[in-house]
Parts: structure tokens; C-alpha cells; sequence
């Protein structure tokens, strides 16, 4: 089945259109083709549908291979201003739900662009569950105007990706991704403590010595447990892959206490006393969408030029579907921190408000 980005409304630069008639010839051809597609899926579906214990035993089996489970999660080193450190946000990458897609069967993507010009591109997702006869569609607009070359097109690909994950993961019931997230979990943390001579080592490649790493624990370095290993392997690849220091994890020391990142619950480290309780989870989406009448008189208030709405809205809707896809400790207090420090912050660096 296709699932090549689809444009839908003008501009359709790329598409010879030739009617007859009043008719769009071009335009009944994509529809037509898109129409094939859901119903011959559909028909599949309903010939051989999935069975969900057999989808999560295959699942299951592909997450015992860490190579993969090393790369299920994205972990974004997070500078936390209020800890005046870095942390970790962590969600379910691409390559999981691709995975997960292959094994759970039946699932239709689709992608279109819905509006483009000179100044933004808005696209569309959406993945349909051919057996259920369930779809979730998210949208997502592309700033063309720091963008050039090929680059919007770059962006488009990468938001289409995040979007399909998005998608993706509403329709996977929780007891598939619950034990699939228990098995990457324990592949790594096995991995991590097999190896924590390995990872040690490895990092004074880093300039990062034993001593520095068990400091940075408050433990010898013979004595790293499984999810300090786990800690010290996403350390390590951050710095590798040039997004993080040392320094931004080891700012504050003597304030560290526990064992910080656990793959059990992928949660965001901590450095209080004790572990926050479960009630800190928050719905981003509704804390975003309660708050953002206050912000938008605020911007009011200051008389904020033309282009300032637009601008904030696409730097909130990256800090929601980029950095916090999935419910994380994040409450209306971060949510008000991000847009004071780095919102507003940005607007009045661009000239949209005094």
C-alpha cells in the first residue's frame, strides 16, 4: 500500500491537472488510489485478522535483541534550569513503533499536505487500524521562513515521522506496549551490567575517569547496580553523539542522590530526597490547552506585533509533540517556566514584543 505524502489543496505545483468537464482528472486518481488502498486493506483484514497474544509474543521476541531495544527509546539530554542540571526526556522512537507496526499488522498510513506557501507547510497524518476501523490524525506546521534548500523538506519528512509515531502509538493497547517495554527494559539493564567494566572504561575516551563516575554515584565503580549502568550507557552515548558533556550531568555532585535514570518506568531523573509520587503525572495536552488562553491575552497585553501568535504556537506545539509525546512529570509550573524563559524569551530576542 502507498503511503506517499499526498497533496490535497493548492498549491499542487507537482500535479499535471487536466479537466474535463469541471472534472479534475489528477485529483479523482489520488482519491481513487487512496479509496483502493483502505478497501483492499480492509478486505485483508478482515480475511486474516490479527491475533493480539501472537502480536505481542512477536513483539516480545524482537525486543530481546538489544540492538534494537537500544535504539526503542529516544533520549533527549534536557537542561532542567530550576535543578541546574541536565535530564533525560524520554519517549517511544520511530524505530519502535515501526516495529510494533509490522507486528500488530493491519495498520494504514497516509500522509497529505494541507496547506503550503511561501511562508509554512501544514501536513496531515493519518494511520488507520484497518481491522478496527479506528484512525488518529495529527497535524503538524512546518515554519519555512529559517528554512531553505532542501530543507523543508527535510523538516517535512522529519514531522511526518514524528506524527506517524504519534499516531501509531494511540492505537497500541497498553498491555502490548507494557510488555514490550518490560522486555526492552530487562534486555538492557542485563546488557548494561554484563558490560559495566566495558562502559566504564569507555569513558575515558571522554576524558571521564572512574573516579569522576563514582563521584558522580556516590559508589565505587565495582559497585554501578543495573540502573546506574543503564545511566552511565546513556551518558556515555549522549556525549558520543556530541549533544551533552559530562559537565551538564555532573554539575551539582554533591546534590546527587540515588540511582537517577531506571528503564523500570522511563521517567525523567530526579535529585530530590525522595522519588516523586505517581500523582505528578500530568496530561500535557490539557495543561497546554488550559493555560494557553492566559498566554495568548498576555500577548496581548504587551502588544505583541504581527507574527508573534503564529510564533509561539509552533514552539509550544514542538515542546508538546517533540520533547513530551508521552505523560511525563511535567506540570503547570514547567509549562509556564518554558514559556516565560524560552518563549517570550525568543519573541522579544525576533522583535515580536518589547
Amino acid at each position: 500500500m502507498s503511503d506517499d505524502l499526498i497533496p490535497v489543496e493548492t498549491p499542487m505545483a507537482n500535479l499535471v491537472v487536466r479537466t474535463q468537464g469541471g472534472v479534475d482528472f489528477a485529483r479523482e486518481a489520488i482519491v481513487a488510489d487512496v479509496v483502493a488502498n483502505v478497501t483492499a486493506g480492509y478486505g485483508l483484514a478482515m480475511k486474516d485478522p490479527r491475533d493480539i497474544n501472537r502480536a505481542i509474543e512477536e513483539m516480545v521476541a524482537a525486543c530481546d535483541d538489544f540492538a534494537f531495544a537500544q535504539t526503542a527509546y529516544y533520549r533527549i539530554p534536557y537542561r532542567d534550569k530550576r535543578r541546574g542540571r541536565k535530564v533525560f526526556i524520554r519517549g517511544k522512537s520511530k524505530w519502535y513503533t515501526d516495529e510494533a507496526a509490522i507486528h500488530y499488522r493491519h495498520l494504514h498510513r497516509t500522509a497529505s499536505i494541507l496547506f503550503d506557501d511561501a511562508n509554512k507547510r501544514i501536513i496531515s497524518v493519518t494511520v488507520r487500524d484497518l481491522q478496527a476501523n479506528n484512525a488518529v490524525t495529527q497535524t503538524a506546521e512546518i515554519n519555512k521562513k529559517d528554512l531553505w534548500g532542501n530543507k523543508v523538506d527535510l523538516q517535512t519528512a522529519a514531522e511526518r515521522s514524528k506524527l506517524e509515531r504519534n499516531c501509531i502509538l494511540k492505537l497500541l493497547p497498553v498491555a502490548f506496549q507494557k510488555r514490550a517495554d518490560a522486555k526492552i527494559a530487562e534486555v538492557v539493564r542485563e546488557k548494561a551490567f554484563a558490560n559495566r567494566d566495558r562502559l566504564v572504561s569507555g569513558m575515558l575516551k571522554y576524558d571521564v575517569t572512574p573516579e569522576m563516575i563514582g563521584k558522580y554515584f556516590g559508589v565505587d565503580t565495582n559497585q554501578l547496580d543495573p540502573e546506574q549502568c543503564v545511566e552511565l550507557l546513556e551518558i556515555g552515548t549522549a556525549i558520543k553523539d556530541n549533544i551533552a558533556t559530562w559537565g551538564d550531568f555532573a554539575s551539582g555532585e554533591a546534590d546527587h542522590v540515588g540511582p537517577g535514570l531506571s528503564l523500570n518506568d522511563f521517567k525523567p531523573k530526579t535529585i530530590d530526597a525522595e522519588p516523586a509520587p505517581e500523582t505528578n503525572h500530568f496530561d500535557t495536552s490539557t495543561i497546554i490547552s488550559e493555560m494557553w488562553s492566559q498566554f495568548m491575552a498576555d500577548l496581548k497585553a504587551m502588544k505583541a506585533k504581527r507574527g508573534a501568535v503564529e510564533k509561539a504556537t509552533t514552539m509550544t506545539t514542538k515542546f508538546y509533540q517533540v520533547e513530551l509525546v508521552d505523560q511525563i512529570t511535567t506540570g503547570p509550573d514547567d509549562f509556564r517556566v518554558f514559556w516565560e524563559e524560552t518563549v517570550l524569551a525568543a519573541l522579544r530576542e525576533q522583535g515580536f514584543v518589547d
